[in-house]
């Protein structure tokens, strides 16, 4: 476990497309957001920073404040969060999908200049657009998701807690829901959409939840971890837990 940093918050409306409009199959009411950020590993520096996704409604109006209008806010500009908002714990893990699909880019992407190893470059990408190779020639194919499984050591009993519907398999079916598109079967690379369609989860027997007796008057729920992994689809490799 290791506790991890927000940064570089953003709103966003779900369902975003290239051109500013919002998927009614995804948005309906075109009401809902997601709150979109980096997260920095405090335990380890040098780790990479990866964006983190927030879909909770509650969760994303908390943050709203605090994010600017222009970064889709209600703040004049954007505000340092608040220590108990600031840092959230758990791990990174790999959400293995059943079908093929392309993401669509959480956020804009700067214009790439031109390289020896890249010699076209790629012009800036709005998001919602779907994601592309290194020259913008193709939408990236994708089989997996990384989710952000929260949990944390409570400092009373010693106890880690796993958040409820923060499994692999529930987040990563939410992600996808959200912000990609399956691929159809023998559709070329650049085809859009398959009718919207998301992927189930597999069957897989969960453990018993594992209970602990607390001193009266103390509520305290401890549960067993849930698997870094989502069941293994077939004919793909079983990945492991990353942190």
């Amino acid at each position: 476990m290791a506790k991890f940093k927000i940064t570089n918050l953003k709103i966003k409306p779900v369902g975003l497309k290239e051109d500013g409009t919002i998927d009614p199959v995804k948005n309906p009411t075109g009401k809902l957001k997601y709150a979109v950020c980096d997260l920095i590993n405090t335990v380890y520096a040098y780790d990479t920073p990866k964006k983190h996704v927030i879909f909770e409604e509650a969760f994303v109006e908390l943050l709203t404040p605090y994010v600017s209008i222009q970064n889709g806010g209600t703040a004049q500009t954007d505000l340092p969060l608040p220590e108990e908002l600031m840092y959230i714990q758990g791990a990174w893990a790999e959400w293995i999908s059943p079908v093929p699909f392309y993401k669509r880019y959480l956020t804009d992407q700067k214009e790439r200049a031109r390289t020896l190893q890249n010699p076209k470059g790629r012009p800036a990408i709005k998001a919602g657009a779907f994601v592309q190779n290194a020259d913008g020639s193709a939408n990236v194919v994708f089989n997996k998701i990384e989710v952000f499984v929260e949990f944390y050591k409570d400092p009373d009993t010693g106890n880690t807690n796993y958040l409820k519907g923060k499994t692999v398999e529930a987040l990563g079916i939410q992600n996808f829901s959200n912000y990609c598109v399956a691929i159809g079967a023998g559709e070329g690379e650049n085809n859009e959409e398959r009718g919207g369609i998301t992927p189930q989860p597999q069957t897989q027997q969960q453990p018993p939840v594992q209970t602990q007796t607390q001193p009266q008057g103390q509520q305290q729920t401890v549960q067993t971890p849930p698997p870094f992994t989502n069941p293994q689809p077939q004919g793909q490799q079983q990945q492991g837990f990353q942190q």
